[in-house]
């Protein structure tokens, strides 16, 4: 472990918030785990750079747990960004280490981590813990605040998020200052959590569908609305990311997808609204927990540009105004913040009917036109009844970069 090093973590580590102390995060915010054994060190050759990868295990949650990680960065002496990379349900770290060794190419330190409860138990043979035992069905374990909200086998995963990030900020060879995190599923609802929580300490996060306020549209929702109104409040309260997500100083990107199985438009929508910070998103139109093929691209994109200061940020896309034309069709206006230097590949409108199944709606597309620089117009059919009720516009630039607004019904603007 040469690139580590121990510093005052009472300095490093600040709180962004105060938190109650039935919170099972207070007592973890500052913490940074103690390494148990090292499992391998090995350097080799990557298209001209060389790359060291370790993997080592260490303890969270006060010993209680034993967790494995794997950190991929430059063997070349130097100081970089750092990315906490968080796996989906059922997941585990190894799973993300060709991904760990691209980003480590180009230019970062990047770690992950098996998430205790959200990993798959018999694909970690590594870490450990009373979790192990528990994790046979989420319903029972990552939803199981009967006790308190340190019951849920979803603590030990996001304490063990938490210490992972603060270990990786003792790097010696990383620069604390630009430090992100991202995640698929699972793993975005963890990176929604984790950034909330650690507040300015995070530049940037990037979270692949995940989000919170499971209660307003997820595949959890049901479950939840069967607890107990205590045991709700509990989890919703500690566990859910939503409403974490007023702590987030980072800022914050949601790759979502607009048919998702399991974190439904609704709840994506109002977890961005909760983020007090600059916060943007994507659509994929009629993708359900999948995302758009420019998906990696866009990732490396994001970070380089706000962990690396290189290159341009991403567009943005709002809708601006609506005017009856010529009393057959309501004229929608979208504006368009563009970097400059960025352009245009396409400009649309996507609609989809009313269908209570979100997986099961159909997302048609009208292309709009551009009136100006910045200003995009399309022209709806008023009382079409085949034209539905939701909307929403997409910018796709040429670098592949998808932005989208928000949803709106279609029906409160007439």
């Amino acid at each position: 472990m040469k690139k580590r090093k121990w510093i005052n973590i009472g300095i490093l580590l600040l709180l962004p918030f105060v938190l109650p102390a039935q919170d099972p995060f207070a007592d973890f915010l500052q913490s940074v785990p103690v390494i148990e054994k090292i499992v391998s060190d090995a350097q080799f050759d990557s298209a001209g750079v060389t790359i060291t990868t370790e993997r080592f295990v260490f303890k969270s949650r006060r010993q209680e747990n034993s967790v494995y990680a794997i950190i991929s960065y430059p063997s070349k002496k130097g100081v970089y960004p750092a990315i906490l990379f968080l796996h989906g349900g059922n997941g585990n770290a190894e799973g993300l280490a060709e991904r760990l060794h691209r980003f480590a190419h180009n230019g970062y330190v990047a770690l992950a981590i098996d998430l205790p409860g959200i990993c798959h138990p018999d694909k970690v043979p590594y870490s450990a813990g009373k979790w192990k035992k528990r994790t046979v069905s989420e319903k029972t374990a990552r939803f199981d605040v009967a006790d308190s909200a340190a019951n849920s086998t979803l603590a030990d995963g996001i304490i063990a998020a938490i210490e992972a990030f603060n270990l990786l900020a003792t790097w010696s060879n990383v620069d604390k200052r630009y430090m992100g995190i991202t995640g698929y599923s699972w793993g975005g609802y963890s990176t929604t959590m984790v950034a909330s929580l650690l507040g300015g300490r995070v530049k940037a996060a990037y979270s692949v569908f995940g989000c919170g306020f499971y209660d307003k549209g997820s595949r959890w929702k049901n479950l939840l609305e069967k607890k107990s109104a205590e045991e709700r409040n509990t989890w919703l309260t500690y566990l859910d990311a939503g409403r974490r997500a007023g702590g987030m100083k980072a800022a914050y990107f949601i790759d979502g997808a607009s048919n998702d199985n399991f974190f439904w438009p609704p709840a994506v929508m109002a977890t961005l609204n909760a983020v007090a910070s600059y916060k943007n998103h994507n659509w994929a139109p009629n993708y359900n927990h999948k995302q758009m093929p420019a998906g990696d691209s866009m990732q490396a994109i994001y970070f380089d540009y706000y962990l690396k200061n290189k290159g341009l940020p991403f567009g943005e896309i709002r809708l601006a105004g609506k005017e009856i034309y010529r009393n057959k069709y309501l004229r929608l206006t979208f504006k368009v913040n563009n970097p400059r230097g960025i352009q245009k590949k396409t400009a649309v409108l996507y609609y989809s009917r009313p269908e209570e199944d979100w997986t099961k709606r159909q997302w048609n597309a009208i292309v709009m036109k551009r009136r100006n620089k910045v200003r995009y117009t399309v022209d709806v059919p008023i009382g079409d009844p085949t034209a539905g009720n939701l909307y929403y516009g997409m910018f796709t630039d040429n670098r592949e970069v998808s932005v989208s607004s928000e949803m709106f019904d279609l029906n409160t603007l007439q």
